[in-house]
This record gives C-alpha cells, sequence and structure tokens, in this order.
C-alpha cells in the first residue's frame, strides 16, 4: 500500500539525481547553459572587435544559435552590411567534405559582397 511518505520519497529522488525534472526546469537550464555560451562568444568577439575599432573599422557584434552559414547570411541581410568578411582555413577534398565549407555556404546564400581572409596557419 502506498502511502504520502512514498511519494514524497519519489520526489526527492527524483529531485537528486535529475530524473523526471518538469519541462519548465530542463528549459531552465538549457536557457542558463546557452547565456554562459553567448556571454563566453561576446566576451571574445569583443576582444577582437576593439582591436578592428582601434584602426578605424566599423564592427558590430552578434550572436546567434543557428548554422553558421545562416547567421551570417541573415545577419548581413538584417544590418545591410556592405560587405561580409571571413577567415577561411582553406581546407581540401576529404576534410572540407567532412567540416563542410561555410564560406562556400555563404557565398552561394548572398548577394552581399564575400572577402575570404585565409586564417593564419598555426604553429
Amino acid at each position: 500500500m502506498e502511502t504520502p511518505n512514498d511519494d514524497l520519497l519519489a520526489d526527492g529522488i527524483s529531485a537528486v539525481y535529475g530524473m523526471h525534472d518538469p519541462l519548465t526546469l530542463q528549459r531552465e537550464r538549457q536557457q542558463h547553459a546557452f547565456d554562459i555560451l553567448r556571454q563566453n562568444a561576446e566576451r571574445y568577439l569583443e576582444s577582437h572587435a576593439e582591436l578592428l575599432q582601434a584602426v578605424g573599422l566599423d564592427v558590430g557584434i552578434d550572436v546567434r544559435f543557428r548554422p553558421a552559414a545562416d547567421a551570417i547570411v541573415e545577419a548581413a541581410d538584417g544590418q545591410h552590411a556592405k560587405m561580409i568578411v571571413m577567415a577561411t582555413h582553406g581546407y581540401s577534398g576529404i576534410k572540407r567534405w567532412a567540416l563542410g565549407s561555410i564560406a562556400d555556404k555563404v557565398l552561394h546564400a548572398t548577394t552581399t559582397p564575400l572577402l575570404l581572409v585565409r586564417a593564419q596557419a598555426e604553429s
């Protein structure tokens, strides 16, 4: 025979082990993780933007959680960008096929001029 204490015990065990979390709690955890990712991305981009702004370039930061090529084209269109500048690693062959080419996808999805800069090789 179940007692009200059995329900409390089951709820307590579920809470401790994270099992059967309500959907709202799962969403809050996911939102918290996205907030941390966004903050880290913004800090990283701000440090690079400051270098470009120091030489007189108008730089904006826009962090989005979408496939990279889609986010780049969407941001450029939404901000009426005059140019998209991207670093490319210049992969070819199997590595390019396996990793995909964001630059290639952007090139085929936008009418905005695109400047590709070869990324510096790691030493």
